[in-house]
């Protein structure tokens, strides 16, 4: 009997216990069956310059027609963006630019929606938007040296590892508006084919981050250049010209091309020499090998004889008085002066004023360093030279010269 009692009381307890479970669920059961949609998966984030781009994939079923991407603002106002959704594929790209942002850090929530408005679950991701403030501390690319080399700028650069790269512009030739990039690994730069005369601006760009979508730009820096500037004249372009009348200068196995040598040291005598003449003025030409308007040129005279030791400074056949004379145009065929300008009359004199076979260690220094001459402003541009000498040191019947070097503004275009 008592455990027919016990029985009884278990299953009463079992129908209570059942009474209650039902009034739990029964809510979910009068809303019915719950059908999520197929959520977006694998999610990015890639910055960019006030926006961000979101990426991921449809997944889980094509029967997804809406999606709504839903972020707070700044200001935290909610911001919507709906995307509309045309499935075919079981997986298929999913891609939203979320525009004018402020900068800052975004949490944006994802939920996709079939025809009947079933949802799916949300998906999260984060990403940043950079703008202003990201932008106006980058820095541009400094350079260490910025040089006019004949035609060419030459820019060398410092270092900027965590910069992408730099962005040059300038003139060219054809008078349009030119733009290189400079890999930030390279540290010098040559640009050949500049507008004789103007600017360089150059911006340096960034990535904020690796896989960013946006580039961000330094302010400009620039650069004046101008190829209308006094240099020292190329002497690989200077040639020896033979005309009728004039004086070969090379006489005892020397040359006239000694003269721009570049050897002009105290200690050597690598010079070039007449041949003997009877009366002076005697004269020679050469080629500059492009044309300019000169300014100075430096004269070395012939130091002394490596030999015997005999001093020529300021003495024997070396140069005391003479004329520097050009032209633009190739000289006439007859050796006449026809088209030449006479630039400039010179004349070394000795420093310590000491007589003839006298020389001081002042006037051996003066002429270690040699003797510059100016050239008066206005006058025309010249490509060839030629010397008229009036007198030398010793009243000698040749002559001889151991170095020039010629400086001017060269004509970017003979130049070239």
């Amino acid at each position: 009997m008592k455990k027919i009692y016990l029985l009884i009381c278990v299953l009463v307890s079992l129908l209570s216990s059942c009474g209650d479970m039902l009034e739990n669920i029964q809510p979910y059961l009068d809303k019915g069956e719950k059908i999520y949609v197929g959520k977006v998966d694998s999610l990015e984030a890639f910055s960019g310059k006030n926006r961000i781009l979101l990426k991921g994939l449809y997944m889980y079923g094509v029967t997804q027609k809406k999606c709504v991407v839903s972020w707070y603002s700044q200001d935290n106002e909610l911001q919507q963006k709906e995307l509309e959704v045309n499935r075919v594929e079981s997986v298929e790209p999913f891609e939203a630019m979320i525009d004018n942002l402020d900068e800052g850090q975004y949490e944006f929530t994802i939920v996709t929606y079939d025809a009947q408005g079933n949802s799916s679950i949300e998906s999260i991701i984060e990403g940043y938007a950079y703008g202003e403030l990201y932008e106006s501390n980058l820095t541009n690319r400094r350079m260490d040296q910025f040089v006019v080399d004949g035609t060419d700028i030459v820019i060398t650069w410092r270092p900027a590892d965590d910069a992408l790269k730099s962005e040059v512009y300038y003139t060219g030739l054809d008078g349009e508006e030119k733009m290189i990039e400079v890999p930030i690994a390279e540290t010098q730069t040559r640009i050949t084919d500049c507008a004789y005369e103007g600017s360089i601006r150059w911006r340096t760009v960034y990535l904020p981050e690796t896989d960013a979508i946006d580039e961000f730009y330094s302010e400009y820096d620039e650069e004046t250049y101008s190829f209308y500037v006094e240099r020292e004249l190329d002497k690989s372009k200077f040639k020896e010209v033979i005309l009728p009348g004039d004086m070969p200068m090379n006489a005892w196995g020397k040359s006239m091309s000694n003269m721009w040598n570049g050897e002009y040291s105290y200690d050597v005598d690598d010079i070039n020499h007449s041949n003997d003449f009877s009366e002076l003025p005697i004269w020679f030409t050469f080629d500059l090998g492009v044309v300019s308007n000169l300014t100075r040129f430096i004269f070395w005279q012939r130091s002394y004889d490596l030999v015997d030791g005999t001093v020529y400074l300021y003495n024997k056949a070396n140069f005391k008085k003479w004329e520097v004379w050009g032209c633009e145009e190739t000289p006439a065929e007859d050796g006449s002066w026809d088209g030449w300008t006479k630039l400039a009359t010179c004349e070394i004199t000795k420093p310590s004023g000491s007589p003839l076979g006298t020389v001081t260690d002042e006037d051996i220094e003066v002429a270690k360093e040699g003797h510059e001459f100016i050239f008066p402003e206005g006058l025309p541009a010249v490509r060839y030279i030629r010397f008229k000498l009036l007198e030398n040191f010793g009243n000698m019947s040749s002559c001889y010269v151991k170095e020039v070097t010629f400086y001017g503004v060269v004509d970017p275009a003979s130049a070239q």
